[in-house]
């Protein structure tokens, strides 16, 4: 969903959802304040990035959706999609 939101935002065609369409979606069927966290994106990225049994297509994507833009796209959604966003690290 970050990637979508990097390609849209760069006015690239992409048809999958963005992360602020899929919080706007779910803010309005609950309709209350929705707190998102995201835990171990260091080590899930790393460990994609590592990966021999993952997708080429994949690898190059997540390679494209760095951590200031993950940060870009969670501070995007606050904004605009009034929810509360953290990334927490994962130790183990």
């Amino acid at each position: 969903m970050a990637y979508a939101s990097m390609q849209k935002s760069k006015g690239k065609p992409c048809t999958d959802i963005t992360l602020l369409d899929y919080v706007s979606n779910v803010n309005s069927i609950l309709g209350m304040e929705i707190t998102l966290v995201v835990v171990g994106f260091d080590k899930y990225q790393r460990s994609v990035k590592e990966s021999v049994m993952c997708n080429p297509e994949l690898k190059k994507m997540y390679r494209q959706v760095s951590k200031t833009v993950a940060e870009e796209v969670a501070t995007e959604v606050q904004f605009k999609g009034f929810c509360h966003f953290s990334f927490l690290k994962q130790y183990a």
